[in-house]
């Protein structure tokens, strides 16, 4: 048996490639097996997708979501790329991204986000509901 605190867990999550961006969920950082609450994860070219979120954001163009003092403001119109999860839990969320998305979409809702270039870190908080379940997309333009 491990004694507490004398081990480290290491999550791999394989890097996917749409046009010029890299994405790889990471899951909830604060649960032991973080990355099993990503039961789905797609990432595909903006132009390929028909998903209500991704049609949302097309409509509204209001830009990023975010009210992180590192987060700037986009135009609208469609998507380059769209990273479409679904996460099951709540808590912390963190993923690798090559570049900074443009929005996060939470249940069809634009999320806040924090996106750290240095560490190409993007994190944001998933709440908690009845069943757990959420459909996330990352837009990027």
């Amino acid at each position: 048996a491990l004694e507490a605190a004398s081990s480290d867990l290491i999550w791999i999550s394989p890097i996917q490639q749409a046009l010029d961006h890299g994405f790889a969920p990471l899951g909830l950082a604060d649960m032991w097996n973080g990355g099993g609450s990503v039961l789905s994860c797609s990432f595909t070219p903006g132009s390929s997708r028909n998903t209500p979120a991704a049609a949302a954001a097309t409509a509204d163009g209001d830009g990023d979501g975010s009210n992180s003092s590192r987060s700037g403001r986009t135009g609208g119109g469609s998507p380059a790329a769209v990273a479409a999860l679904q996460v099951k839990g709540c808590g912390r969320f963190l993923a690798y991204s090559s570049a900074r998305p443009s929005r996060v979409l939470l249940n069809l809702t634009s999320h806040n986000f924090v996106y750290d270039e240095y560490t190409q870190r993007l994190e944001f908080e998933v709440p908690q509901t009845s069943d757990l379940l959420h459909e996330v997309e990352v837009l990027y333009h």
